[in-house]
């Protein structure tokens, strides 16, 4: 029997006599790359717009000086060494370095990367598979659906997936570089070549960039299968010269897999992001990912209500699993009976599961059961099926051009529609997680994330609100505990949160201590001293030394006439952390009750050393001094603390006091 030409060394046909216009224009490779990069970059333009979100992008970019800092030789160093956010991503770090180089450290300069990376992707995607199955027309509407489908636009309008698209442009020119050693192998060459090194050192720049990208060994091996038809999978143990030949060609590959494995579990372990078999067992986990697979499918076909994050539940109902699981094996059983007349269907189905794997949950890193961003290469293996397929059925049923053309501008011409609607929720951290909140049940970190988008526009009184809905949700949740301890730390009076503390406390988790804390800052701010007190004494019940909450316990006692009190507390204080300047405060505030300024006096000088811009402790001081009669550095004190707050009445109070008795 003949044996059949490598799709490899296919070319796509056309007959330039039979076609014009656009449309012998696209038969060109060229052309096609040029109307895929500027219809993608069109979609995305609006996000160079776009700020960072709070979700990410501030903590590990906006306020990181390694990032800001620029392209330093220090900055480099620490890239290679750090393990922040429990990856290991050097590359992505540099990136990030690069842009500020050139562009300084706003967004706008960030996000044109990111969107010039996508349509690299995506001009890719085309030349790559065009290259690997030899149907131009199929690679160019699969590109399409690529660069076009909304499930990307988190990879691509959040700054901080940056390592998204850069890992997958490396993934891309790896295979790229593995399909043209595959294509000199079938020409006849006996040797390695320089294909073979240079697909190797790309896939090492992509875990560089993004170890999600483990999977890659596995995929090779199924591109060898078909289409590039280096073993035929029926066949695999009549060939086992070449089976043992394709499994060692991939040693390299899965060596640096492994490597990258293990690098990224340690980091995920020591930053504690990877919870325990314990905590959750391996049949919730599956459960989970047959539910995430489902998921997915559901959102590739009727990509609305796209948000992040997707909260994981403590349990799913088992009615959704097992039609989950029904899903994903009936698929799977109808994958493999028809892979030898459509072999795209295995090969992209196997493509779909396998390369979501690292993210699929059953390794549960983080509180999201799924999340658009991981969809980002696995998508491809399901496009491939799609088109391959409607491809065969336009062949079969002999349909018009003018109907596919169509059909094909119209599933692209909605999924550009739906992508610029859902990349219009990334314009900002405020939009992004009201529209979680409308979509989603009961989502405790969308409601932390307006809060903190409220605070960073200086509204910290109304971020309040939304800081004790995530914590009536969730009371544990540490992020929203301390964002609220910092908005009601700006906060003179929390007057509007007062209900919704009153509300929220007996919700709060009895044993813990920061909650505690927090609910007697939100008490003693209003004035109401008692509850204030009752709750910093529960925190230090549970955590005897939380020093916050042993300092605000000292300060209640000090405002409401215990002085003999509070210095207790400070003296237990300064016992653990002598230079504190929170307990030099509260004891000269209680000395001075006391009536012992000489002593009241030593102890606020010891805190402003520490603490110079401190109002309280400026207007503490002024206090003592006037009563010692040293009026004129009385004075000094309370307009350094008028200057520092000048909201500050109590001190303009005194001050005005003591100007009128020198006149």
């Amino acid at each position: 029997m003949k044996k059949r030409p490598s799709p490899l060394l296919q070319k796509p046909r056309h007959d330039p006599q039979s076609t014009s216009g656009l449309f012998h224009l696209l038969t060109r490779p060229l052309w096609v790359c040029l109307l895929l990069a500027v219809a993608t970059a069109t979609v995305y333009w609006p996000a160079i717009g776009f700020d960072y979100v709070n979700y990410d992008d501030t903590e590990f970019i906006a306020m990181n000086s390694h990032v800001v800092g620029g392209l330093t030789w220090e900055n480099i160093r620490w890239a290679f060494g750090t393990g922040l956010d429990g990856n290991w991503v050097p590359l992505t770090w540099l990136s990030y370095m690069l842009d500020v180089e050139w562009s300084g450290p706003t967004a706008a300069g960030l996000h044109l990367t990111n969107i010039l990376l996508h349509v690299a992707n995506t001009v890719m995607v085309f030349l790559l598979f065009r290259r690997l199955t030899g149907a131009h027309w199929q690679s160019a509407v699969l590109a399409g659906l690529f660069g076009l489908h909304p499930l990307h636009v988190e990879s691509v309008a959040w700054v901080m997936e940056r390592k998204d698209v850069l890992s997958t442009l490396f993934w891309l020119l790896a295979i790229w570089m593995y399909a043209r050693y595959a294509q000199k192998l079938a020409a006849g060459s006996l040797c390695w070549s320089n294909e073979y090194f240079l697909a190797l050192i790309f896939y090492a720049l992509a875990l560089m960039s993004k170890p999600m990208v483990v999977t890659l060994p596995f995929v090779l091996l199924l591109l060898d299968c078909w289409p590039l038809r280096r073993i035929e999978p029926g066949k695999m143990f009549i060939h086992r010269t070449m089976l043992i030949r394709l499994l060692c060609e991939k040693i390299p590959f899965f060596m640096l897999a492994a490597g990258a494995s293990a690098l990224t579990i340690a980091l995920q372990l020591q930053s504690r992001a990877m919870e325990s078999l314990a905590s959750r067992p391996f049949g919730i986990r599956l459960s989970n990912a047959l539910i995430a697979y489902a998921s997915y499918l559901g959102k590739i076909f009727w990509p609305v209500d796209l948000t992040t994050p997707y909260l994981l539940p403590e349990h799913w109902p088992r009615t959704p699993v097992l039609a989950a699981g029904v899903l994903v094996v009936g698929l799977s059983i109808i994958a493999m009976f028809t892979a030898r007349k459509r072999p795209y269907g295995l090969v992209g189905w196997l493509w779909f599961l396998g390369t979501m794997i690292p993210v699929i949950g059953l390794v549960q890193v983080g509180v999201q059961y799924m999340a658009d961003r991981y969809t980002y290469i696995p998508l491809l293996g399901v496009f491939w099926i799609v088109v391959w397929a409607a491809a065969d059925l336009i062949t079969r049923w002999r349909l018009a051009g003018g109907v596919v053309v169509l059909t094909i501008l119209l599933v692209l011409g909605t999924c550009a529609a739906r992508t610029r609607v859902q990349l219009n929720y990334w314009r900002d951290a405020e939009s992004l997680f009201r529209h979680a909140i409308a979509i989603t049940k009961n989502n405790f970190v969308a409601f932390d994330g307006v809060g903190l988008a409220l605070y960073y526009k200086g509204q910290p009184d109304e971020a309040v609100f939304y800081y004790l809905k995530a914590l009536e949700i969730r009371p544990t949740y540490k992020y929203a505990l301390e964002n609220l301890d910092a908005a009601l730390a700006r906060i003179e009076a929390v007057n509007a949160a007062t209900s919704n503390l009153q509300t929220l406390a007996p919700r709060i988790a009895v044993n813990h201590a920061n909650a505690h804390n927090i609910l007697g800052m939100g008490f003693g701010m209003n004035g109401n001293l008692d509850e204030a007190i009752k709750h910093f004494q529960k925190a230090l019940y549970y955590e005897p030394d939380n020093i916050n909450a042993r300092s605000n316990l000292g300060h209640a006692l000090a405002l409401q006439g215990r002085p003999d009190e509070a210095i207790g507390q400070c003296e237990q204080i300064l016992r653990l952390s002598p230079h504190s300047p929170q307990a030099h405060n509260i004891m000269g505030l209680a000395l001075l009750k006391q009536g012992k300024l000489d002593e009241a006096v030593a102890h606020l000088r010891e805190a402003l050393q520490y603490e110079p811009d401190n109002a309280e402790t400026h207007f503490n001081l002024g206090q003592a001094l006037a009563k010692l009669g040293q009026r004129d550095e009385a004075i000094a004190n309370f307009k350094e603390a008028l200057r520092l707050n000048p909201n500050y009445r109590e001190a303009q109070e005194q001050l005005n006091k003591l100007e009128s008795l020198l006149k």
